[in-house]
């Protein structure tokens, strides 16, 4: 098995365009892109020390308000307060520009999440991350990016923790639910990339990209942060069907730099 090799490393100073485009080229061609040290490793346990107070609930009444995602395996909302609330979390500048890339200057954020992977747990479900827009497969394969997954790990991850598994260049695949169920029935990593990181790099997928959560062989917990950006006009509706998918409270909205409101647009309906 290879590990994950779709990497841009986060240059000194303010990344080019030339280096961005080169990361957003690599990213349309392989559904997936690896940045390291995109964020401080003193930020990355900030917030790892915030989300293990889990708001001073108790461990069942905190999974109570959770959804499971497959054994042992939970998501989770947090509140966009300290330390989430930094704008080097939402709005990284190496991360945003290869999104802005992507995406366009006008997109937002969609959903924003935590999913926690306890010890013992099993592989995910091999999965996308949303249905199909159009019934023509032939269409959708050629399609830009619409929504980008940008996946932040708060420990340490290797092959015992559980890393991601991910199909390369599944995003354009036209027979990818075919795929899913051959994979199902003969599960075959044999083909799939792993994001190995330390704490501080990321790793961006296509919402259209093929993928599972590998077992959880370690004795600690795994949780990643997942920011989902996507165009103005896409909200994921299959997990958050008319709900706002980011908690924030207005005094929390109002201090966020004017210059990165145009993320949040999605949310102000709530407020």
């Amino acid at each position: 098995m290879e590990f994950f090799t779709h990497e841009w490393e986060v240059p000194s100073g303010r990344p080019n365009r030339r280096l961005v485009l080169q990361a957003a080229e690599e990213f349309t061609l392989n559904g997936a892109l690896g940045i390291r040290g995109a964020f401080s490793k003193e930020m990355i346990q900030e917030l790892q020390m915030a989300f293990a107070l889990k708001s001073g609930m108790t461990e069942n009444e905190w999974l109570a308000d959770c959804q499971e995602t497959g054994h042992k395996r939970y998501m989770s909302a947090f509140k966009i307060e300290p330390p989430f609330s930094d704008p080097e979390l939402y709005a990284n500048r190496s991360v945003l520009s290869v999104i802005k890339t992507l995406l366009g200057k006008n997109c937002k954020l969609d959903t924003i999440s935590a999913v926690t992977s306890y010890p013992g747990s099993e592989m995910q479900h091999i999965h996308r991350d949303h249905d199909s827009l159009f019934m023509s497969e032939e269409i959708c394969v050629q399609l830009p990016p619409y929504a980008i997954s940008v996946v932040i790990p708060l420990v340490d991850v290797d092959m015992e923790t559980g890393p991601t598994a991910v199909w390369d260049g599944s995003h354009r695949m036209v027979d990818a639910l075919d795929f899913i169920e051959r994979l199902k029935k003969q599960p075959d990593l044999s083909g799939a990339s792993f994001p190995i990181t330390t704490t501080g790099d990321c790793y961006l997928m296509d919402y259209r990209l093929v993928h599972s959560g590998l077992p959880n062989l370690s004795t600690q917990e795994r949780t990643i942060l997942v920011l989902v950006y996507s165009c103005r006009w896409f909200h994921d509706v299959i997990e958050y069907d008319g709900l706002p998918s980011i908690l924030i409270e207005k005094s929390q909205y109002e201090a966020i730099p004017k210059k990165h409101r145009g993320l949040f647009c999605g949310i102000a309906p709530y407020l």
